[in-house]
């Protein structure tokens, strides 16, 4: 049993993170930004561009930016008062 602590994250890595597993949602929202504006009412073409151009704008620069104010947080935190604890275990297989 082998108790490791996190101290720091790297920035870059977390919002590579983020960005990846964002592909699929967005895609999602484009995919439904797409079926309203192929909707007859009026209103769901103006819902369906946002949601086709707006929300995966928002998802791509938004989302990264605030996960690495929270990098940054963490990591200025964890410097003060220690990071995570994870217990590992390792086993031997025969």
């Amino acid at each position: 049993m082998k108790i490791v602590e996190i101290r720091a994250i790297g920035i870059k890595s977390a919002m590579k993170a983020i960005l990846y597993l964002m592909i699929v949602p967005t895609l999602i929202l484009m995919l439904t930004g797409a079926g309203m504006m192929l909707s007859s009412i009026d209103e769901l073409f103006y819902v369906g561009l946002f949601y086709l151009l707006g929300m995966p704008v928002f998802m791509v620069l938004i989302y990264p930016a605030m996960v690495a104010l929270m990098v940054y947080i963490y990591n200025s935190f964890s410097r003060r008062w220690g990071g995570f604890k994870i217990m590992t275990i390792e086993e031997e297989i025969e």
